[in-house]
């Protein structure tokens, strides 16, 4: 067991290492959105978040409806935000691409306030004609402290995991966990298939429900909520995926 000092040490230690890997790592993620190359991004609320989002709610003391703070990791431009904002909730969008913010905001006319705090750059977005607002995090999730922001009651992970290769998952999955109140509550979206024609194997990679319940079971109960396969998006079986779910 270490005392707090070393623990903290030893915290700020992987932090610097992950700070200097992971520069590499994110520098396609970059090039895809100079490019433009966002496919990714839907422009409605996602399906899974507006089907269970009283799952993601419920905590077992409170009102499904009464304010949380939800967490967004990697979250690109997702319109999920300003959803949930507009109900009140507190929300936290972390992502690596600054175009991300900037396209956020332009194309759904977002008020913008700024400041540095720590490695990140912190972005107040607030709606227009409300009061309703929620905080972007320019900077590398890997490097987020809870004393930058804070614990969260629930979680939207819909680009976040599946983003990930094999050997990051455990580090996503710990620092996801360090960042959740005890009870918090995680809604992932996680997806499977068989490879694309290019040999490449994501992202989106695959992952097994099995491996959730590896990265996750020892911190989380883990709860299968739906399982569908993606047979209208036709662009993966252009990819060369025989099978999407």
């Amino acid at each position: 067991v270490k005392r707090g000092g070393e623990e903290e040490e030893e915290k700020r230690r992987r932090r610097d290492s992950r700070r200097a890997s992971n520069f590499h790592q994110l520098q396609p993620w970059h090039r895809r959105w100079e490019a433009g190359q966002t496919g990714f991004h839907l422009k409605h609320v996602h399906p899974a978040l507006s089907a269970h989002l009283p799952e993601l709610l419920e905590d077992g003391i409170s009102a499904p409806h009464f304010p949380k703070t939800i967490l967004v990791p990697l979250c690109g431009k997702s319109v999920d935000m300003p959803w949930l904002a507009s109900m009140g909730h507190k929300v936290v969008g972390v992502d690596c691409c600054s175009a991300a913010v900037e396209e956020l905001a332009a194309e759904n006319e977002l008020t913008v306030t700024r400041r540095r705090v720590g490695d990140f750059e912190q972005v107040l977005l607030q709606l227009p004609g409300s009061r309703a607002a929620f905080t972007f995090l320019v900077g590398d999730f890997f490097l987020l402290h809870p004393r930058v922001a804070g614990h969260f009651e629930g979680s939207f992970d819909r680009g976040g995991l599946v983003a990930m290769a094999r050997e990051e998952r455990e580090g996503y999955a710990e620092a996801t966990a360090e960042l959740m109140e005890r009870g918090g509550r995680v809604l992932l979206v996680a997806v499977e298939h068989d490879g694309f024609a290019d040999g490449k194997l994501g992202p989106p990679y695959s992952i097994t429900e099995e491996e959730v319940r590896r990265l996750y079971g020892r911190r989380f109960e883990v709860e299968l909520l739906e399982r569908r396969e993606v047979e209208e998006e036709t662009r993966w079986r252009e990819r060369g995926c025989t099978y999407f779910r």
